[in-house]
């Protein structure tokens, strides 16, 4: 509070003084004044101070799990999400879905958050208004409970065997069938996000064609919403050229729309 940082910034802040000055649950003054000096060198304004509080000192982006830090804070200290305490389960997928919706909404799927990126996730807006007051179930933003509670009952549904991924032939279920075998072939395929490629690594020895509980929220924002930018920049980039080129020659030829319009018209 005395340094003008919103509540939910106190564990990032924390771990980043321990950090910079090498110690371990007991930050003396000296390292403080010395740690809180390095943090505001390269500020331009509220939104770099809290870029620079979370990435890691020698990186010039934030990756995932640097976020980690003030979505514990907040699982463990809002009022709203106390009654979470004893279901460790959905406080991480609770801390995942936030995560995926940082990213997807600061059009980063690399991973590396730039300060660009982070601008446009308009994290530091969503951190300063994220009070104890703020009721999640109300709220619209990357916070909300309720829009966490909606993606992943829709997860689960979907993974029928409730090993936390999505197979091929879960994802033919989705939406009663909607997409085609070809199309849902594609997706599985190529529908992993670089951002969270830790997560994706702990399934790729074991599990061919696999899509993660962050891969599949990313999928479903995407898919429900495909007005967005980042929407059309997941299904025009990322993925729809890959699901119609069936031969994977980087062309799309008239051969490749044929059998897919054939495919879908049968349908």
């Amino acid at each position: 509070k005395a340094c003008g940082l919103p509540r939910f910034m106190n564990m990032a802040f924390f771990r980043k003084l321990e950090a910079i000055g090498n110690v371990d649950q007991l930050v003396p003054f000296s390292a403080f004044v010395e740690g809180y000096m390095q943090i505001q060198q390269n500020r331009l304004d509220d939104i770099s101070l809290l870029f620079n509080i979370l990435k890691k000192s020698n990186s010039a982006w934030i990756s995932p799990e640097d976020f980690l830090p003030v979505l514990e804070d907040v699982v463990l200290n809002h009022p709203g999400l106390k009654f979470l305490g004893d279901n460790p389960m959905f406080q991480e997928r609770y801390i995942e879905t936030v995560i995926s919706r940082l990213y997807y909404d600061g059009k980063c799927a690399s991973g590396r958050m730039s300060l660009s990126h982070f601008r446009k996730s308009n994290f530091t807006q969503m951190i300063q208004n994220l009070g104890p007051h703020v009721d999640l179930n109300n709220t619209r933003d990357c916070f909300s409970y309720k829009h966490f509670y909606v993606l992943y009952c829709k997860f689960w549904v979907l993974d029928e065997d409730h090993d936390l991924i999505i197979s091929e032939s879960d994802l033919a279920n989705y939406n009663d069938g909607l997409f085609s075998k070809r199309l849902t072939r594609q997706i599985m395929q190529h529908g992993r996000i670089p951002a969270f490629a830790r997560e994706n690594a702990l399934t790729a020895n074991n599990q061919a064609r696999t899509l993660t509980y962050i891969d599949y929220i990313w999928f479903l924002m995407a898919e429900t919403d495909k007005s967005t930018p980042v929407a059309i920049e997941y299904w025009q980039r990322f993925l729809r050229f890959r699901c119609m080129d069936s031969d994977g020659d980087g062309i799309i030829t008239t051969f490749d729309l044929e059998e897919y319009w054939e495919e879908q018209e049968r349908r």
